[in-house]
C-alpha cells in the first residue's frame, strides 16, 4: 500500500489499506494511510472518519489530532508550508 501510495496509484493504495484493515480492523497505520488517501481524493468526511479511527486507537497522538482539526477546518493538512514572508524593516 505505502509504494502504491509513494507511486501516486490512489486506487491500488486505496485497495491495499482498505484490504488491510478488513483483515486487522486495529491496525492503525493502514487507517492512517487510507485517510491520506481518501483525503487525496476529495473523499474528507471518509478521510475525517479514517483519522478518527487513528485517534481511538492512539488516543494521545497529537499529530492525528492536529490533522482532525485542520480536517474539520477546511484545510489539508499535508500541504507544504507557506513560505515565510520576510520581515518588514
Amino acid at each position: 500500500g505505502v509504494l502504491k501510495f509513494q507511486d501516486k496509484d490512489m486506487a491500488g493504495a486505496e485497495k491495499a489499506f482498505a484490504d488491510a484493515v478488513s483483515i486487522a480492523p486495529d491496525y492503525a497505520n493502514a487507517h492512517y494511510y487510507l485517510g491520506r488517501v481518501k483525503l487525496q481524493q476529495g473523499k474528507r468526511a471518509d478521510a475525517l472518519a479514517e483519522f478518527e479511527t487513528v485517534l481511538k486507537l492512539n488516543p494521545d497522538n497529537a499529530d492525528v489530532t492536529a490533522i482532525i482539526s485542520t480536517i474539520n477546518k477546511g484545510g489539508d493538512p499535508f500541504a507544504p508550508p507557506e513560505p515565510a514572508k520576510p520581515a518588514k524593516k
